[in-house]
C-alpha cells in the first residue's frame, strides 16, 4: 500500500488503516518546503471517532497523526517521521501508542488537554537533527530553522484555546481550570535524544497532569531525562472567552486572535490563579544516561521516584519548588558517574523540607551533594546563589567519600545532616529488601 494525500485523511469509528509496511505521504514533503509538508497533517482522528487503528505504516509529514478527541484508538507498528509532532493527542481517551519508531525534530509524543489513560509503550523515540523544523499547530504552522531540542514524551494541560485547521475546517480545543490530563502511562520505551542534547527532554509530566507513570524506560542524552514541570501557585492562566464580533470564535486576551481576524476583542475570559502543580507522578525502574540532569522535579505533590539509575550526566537528580514537601518520596535510586549526585535548589516556597529521601546511592559521583538558595529579580531571572539554610534531614543514603557519613560543607549547607548515613552502597540492597544488612555510619 502506498498513498499520496492531497488532503488530510480522517478515518471513522472502527476503521483500520493497515499499510502492511507501505506508506502514507503528503503531496509535498516537508523537506522540500521549508519544514512544512502539504498537507501538513496526514491523519486526523476527531471528536466522536472511536476505536480507529493506524498500523504498520510509514508516515512522514509535519504532523503525521493528530487526535482531537474520541477514544480507544491504537497507533502501532508504524515508522513515523515529523518536523514538529509525530503524534499529538488532545482530549483522547484510552489511546494506545505502541511499538512504533518515531523520529522528530520536535516532540515525538505530545499529550495535552483533558486526555485520559494514554498508554505509550515499547516505542523507539528519536530526535531527528538537520533540515528545517516547524512550529505552531496543525494547519497554522510555520517553518523555521531547527533548534537543538528534541522531546520524547511530553504531557500537560493549561486553560486556554488551541486552534487547528484541518481540510479548511477550524477546530477549537477548549480547556478550563478543571481540565486535567490524567492516567498517562509511559512504559518500556527507548528514547534517544542525541546528538540534539541541548534543551532535549526525555519524559516530562508537566502542568496540571495527574496520576502519571513512567516505568522501565531507557533514555540517552538530552538536557533532562525525566522531569516533573509544574508551575508556581502565583501563575495566572486565562479560561476561554469569545470574540465580541463573532461569538463562535473562542479566545483568551493575550492571544490577539479577535483583533487579528477583525472580530472585535476578547470578552468573557476568566482569570485562573494557580492550579499548575503536577499531582501523583511516579517514576520507577528507568535508566537515564548522559543527560544534563537525570531527573528534575519541582512544583509537584505526591511525587514518587524509585529504583531509577541516573548515570554519566551533569547532575543525577535535581529537586526544587514544592518537591521538598512531605508528599515526595525518593527511594532506592542510584546516581552514578555524574558531576553531582544530588542537587537541591531552594526557591523559598517550602518552610522546612520534609521529603522522604532515603536508601539512595549518591557516592559514586565527582561530588555527592550540592545545594543552594536561588535569588530571582522582579523579572524572574536568577541573580544570585546563596547558602542552603533550610533544616533538612536525609537518612540511610550512601554519600561515598573517604569519611563515612553526609558530605560536609558548612558554608554551603549548614543545616543539612544525615545522622544515619549508610557506610556502603544501599540502593540495590533496599530494592532487594535487604537494606538492614548494610552497615551504617556512627551517629557521631
Amino acid at each position: 500500500m502506498h498513498r499520496v494525500l492531497d488532503k488530510t485523511l480522517e478515518p471513522q469509528s472502527d476503521e483500520i488503516i493497515d499499510c502492511h509496511g507501505g506508506s502514507i505521504l503528503p503531496r509535498k514533503l516537508a523537506e522540500a518546503n521549508r519544514g512544512l509538508s502539504v498537507p501538513d497533517t496526514l491523519i486526523h482522528l476527531g471528536q466522536g471517532v472511536k476505536n480507529a487503528q493506524i498500523l504498520n505504516c510509514r508516515l512522514e509529514a509535519t504532523f503525521p497523526i493528530l487526535i482531537t478527541g474520541g477514544k480507544g484508538h491504537r497507533i502501532s507498528g508504524n515508522d513515523i517521521r515529523s518536523t514538529s509532532n509525530s503524534v499529538l493527542v488532545f482530549n483522547g481517551e484510552n489511546v494506545m501508542i505502541d511499538h512504533n519508531r518515531m523520529r522528530s525534530m520536535g516532540i515525538n509524543v505530545e499529550i495535552r488537554g483533558g486526555s485520559k489513560d494514554t498508554l505509550v509503550q515499547g516505542n523507539l523515540l528519536e530526535y531527528q537533527p538537520g533540515g528545517r523544523a516547524a512550529v505552531g499547530s496543525p494547519g497554522l504552522a510555520i517553518g523555521e530553522d531547527p533548534g537543538e531540542a528534541g522531546r520524547g514524551v511530553y504531557a500537560f494541560a493549561v486553560p486556554g484555546v488551541n486552534y487547528f485547521v484541518i481540510n479548511d475546517r477550524l477546530i477549537q480545543i477548549l480547556a478550563y481550570a478543571e481540565t486535567r490530563l490524567t492516567g498517562t502511562k509511559v512504559l518500556e520505551n527507548t528514547i534517544d535524544l542525541r546528538p540534539g542534547s541541548f534543551g532535549g527532554l526525555g519524559i516530562v509530566f508537566a502542568t496540571r497532569s495527574r496520576d502519571s507513570l513512567a516505568e522501565g524506560n531507557t533514555i540517552f542524552g538530552g538536557d533532562i531525562g525525566l522531569g516533573v514541570f509544574g508551575v508556581p501557585d502565583d501563575w495566572v492562566f486565562h479560561e476561554p472567552g469569545v470574540c465580541s464580533g463573532d461569538p463562535d470564535i473562542y479566545c483568551i486576551p493575550e492571544d490577539g486572535v479577535c483583533e487579528l481576524i477583525g472580530a472585535g476583542e476578547c470578552v468573557g475570559s476568566n482569570e485562573v490563579l494557580g492550579g499548575g502543580r503536577v499531582f501523583d507522578s511516579t517514576f520507577i525502574d528507568n535508566r537515564v544516561s548522559s543527560a544534563g540532569a537525570g531527573f528534575l522535579g519541582g512544583f509537584s505533590e505526591g511525587l514518587m521516584v524509585k529504583n531509577n539509575h541516573l548515570e554519566q550526566g551533569d547532575v543525577g537528580m535535581v529537586l526544587n519548588g514544592y518537591a521538598f514537601e512531605s508528599t515526595t518520596t525518593i527511594e532506592g535510586n542510584i546516581a552514578s558517574r555524574n558531576q553531582v549526585g544530588l542537587r537541591l535548589e531552594d526557591e523559598g516556597l517550602v518552610p522546612n523540607p520534609a521529603l522522604n529521601l532515603s536508601y539512595n546511592d549518591f557516592g559514586d559521583n565527582n561530588q555527592a551533594f550540592d545545594a543552594h538558595e536561588i535569588v530571582y529579580d522582579s523579572e524572574g531571572e536568577v541573580i544570585d546563589l546563596l547558602p542552603f539554610l533550610k533544616e533538612t534531614t536525609f537518612s540511610h543514603n550512601w554519600w561515598g567519600g573517604k569519611s563515612c557519613g553526609f558530605p560536609q560543607n558548612q558554608e554551603q549547607w549548614p543545616n543539612v545532616d544525615d545522622p544515619t548515613a549508610a557506610a556502603a552502597p544501599i540502593a540495590a540492597a533496599w530494592q532487594a529488601q535487604e537494606a538492614d544488612a548494610v552497615p551504617l555510619c556512627d551517629a557521631d
